[in-house]
């Protein structure tokens, strides 16, 4: 399963404006066309990764930086896909090229844009076959955690009251992990887990909020005459001094962010990339003064 290296003769020079820049590939006319020269530095794969497809291709997946949407798919900016095509016998003759040196082959650059043709370059096909870790650069950027939508009583919308627990939960149906898709180039692969761990709030108004809650919270049920949860927070003030006369609060929900991978070389490998990522959602919460008196019926003042 070879990967690319880029040698002497490499065109690709990096990515600027959303499109893949490359140097100038060949003179025009039959027999007379040669390879650009490198760029300084030996034009270096930084933020690229490289599969490859049977018999003759490689598929190079490069992001921009920009954020703006692509090919190659994915989140956390644009994906500029080019491709690497082994040149036939026929081919290398009609360019003049040289031959290649061993263990390596002539390749011609096909990017997006109004020059498809990047020209061309030495591949190595005796490279070493793409690793979980370089897979992981490429699929970690495909995760997207949204907030979840969580549920308050009082219910949103209706107002709190000063001394009333103010409950948060998160549905148990939405509380489970999410994953990217799995990247996998041959027997090589990565994938990347966000699970959720703890639920917590965020009164607003500069108060702090109480210690997170494991799991999902303890949903309110207005038919039980006496309960409590640990996933809950009793305001002392009255909203009434605030912007816009409400507490912005928040639920939030903290997820540990995780990858494992696979290749014959390593095995199975993974570790912790984000132990605490905090997702909020947020919203205004009307405090009132009152007296709240808890029911088997719900909440009455």
């Amino acid at each position: 399963m070879p990967a690319l290296k880029y040698r002497a003769h490499a065109l690709l020079v990096g990515l600027a404006a959303g499109a893949l820049a490359v140097a100038a590939a060949v003179v025009p006319g039959p027999a007379s066309a040669s390879p650009a020269a490198a760029p300084p530095g030996g034009g270096g794969t930084a933020g690229c990764v490289t599969t490859f497809e049977p018999p003759s291709t490689w598929i190079v997946i490069c992001g921009n930086g920009t954020g703006s949407g692509g090919g190659g798919g994915g989140g956390g900016g644009g994906k500029v896909v080019c491709t690497l095509t082994l040149l036939s016998p026929g081919q290398i003759q009609f360019f003049g090229l040289p031959k290649a040196p061993p263990g390596e082959a002539w390749a011609a650059i096909t990017c997006p844009g109004n020059s498809p043709f990047g020209g061309v370059t030495l591949v190595d096909t005796a490279a070493p076959a793409a690793t979980p870790q370089e897979l992981l650069q490429e699929v970690e950027g495909q995760l997207t955690v949204r907030p979840l939508a969580a549920q308050t009583a009082p219910p949103r919308g209706e107002d709190g009251l000063v001394g009333l627990a103010e409950w948060y939960w998160v549905p148990k149906a939405d509380w489970h992990p999410i994953r990217t898709q799995r990247l996998q180039v041959g027997a090589t692969w990565a994938q990347v887990t966000a699970t959720p761990v703890t639920v917590g709030f965020e009164p607003g108004g500069g108060q702090a909020g109480p210690a997170g809650c494991t799991g999902p919270g303890i949903p309110f049920s207005p038919a039980v005459a006496s309960q409590t949860s640990p996933c809950s927070y009793i305001y002392q003030a009255s909203s009434a001094t605030q912007q816009g006369g409400a507490y912005a609060a928040a639920v939030t929900v903290t997820w540990r962010v995780t990858w494992q991978g696979f290749s014959p070389a390593t095995g199975l490998v993974g570790g912790v990339l984000n132990p605490a990522l905090v997702i909020a959602d947020q919203f205004n919460l009307k405090v009132a003064e009152g007296q709240a008196l808890v029911s088997g019926t719900g909440v009455s003042q």
